[in-house]
């Protein structure tokens, strides 16, 4: 509903990839703001661990309508397979960063969020070649969907919101492992 100023900035180090986007509202009025990275992963092999405080529970229209501790499919708190899944879900309040592992592959990639983004949204198609883990600042249909705890972002004239997510890559000599060559 009105104008606003968008910056992403991308900072690469040795094993570290940085996307910060920052949103600045320039319109007279407050505006509410989504936006998000949707990065996707290889399945083939993937683990993916994180520890959530909700997993969101879809309608038939696969929009979020009810929270629930994570349990079954919906607990990633231990290293679990993302293969034999099927998820397009929310989840909120994670605690710490998110890590994916790869088997027979010497990676494993860690995913730090801002507090801006306090969902994230796992996508796991069944059959799927890849997942998507994605950290966004609200609830799917935040606008029209249940009272939650990370209602859409409204911003003010003239105030910047900023998020960012931190990807970083820990290789197997780094864990104690076998360090193979590449």
């Amino acid at each position: 509903p009105g104008r606003c100023q968008a910056e992403q900035r991308i900072t690469l180090a040795e094993r570290a990839l940085r996307l910060s986007l920052l949103v600045r509202n320039l319109a007279d009025i407050a505006v509410p703001l989504g936006f998000g990275h949707h990065p996707y992963f290889d399945a083939s092999g993937a683990s993916l661990s994180f520890t959530a405080a909700q997993a969101w529970l879809n309608g038939d229209d696969q929009l979020p309508t009810q929270a629930v501790a994570p349990a079954g499919p919906y607990d990633f708190a231990g290293r679990a397979p993302v293969v034999d899944r099927d998820i397009d879900n929310c989840f909120h309040g994670l605690t710490g960063p998110a890590a994916i592992d790869w088997t027979g592959r010497p990676l494993t990639l860690s995913i730090g969020q801002s507090a801006s983004l306090p969902v994230t949204v796992v996508y796991i198609p069944a059959g799927g070649a890849f997942f998507c883990f994605e950290p966004v600042p609200h609830l799917n249909n935040a606008l029209h969907g249940p009272p939650s705890a990370a209602p859409m972002p409204i911003i003010a004239p003239g105030e910047w919101f900023t998020a960012e997510i931190a990807f970083g890559a820990v290789l197997s000599q780094d864990k104690g492992g076998p360090s193979e060559s590449r």
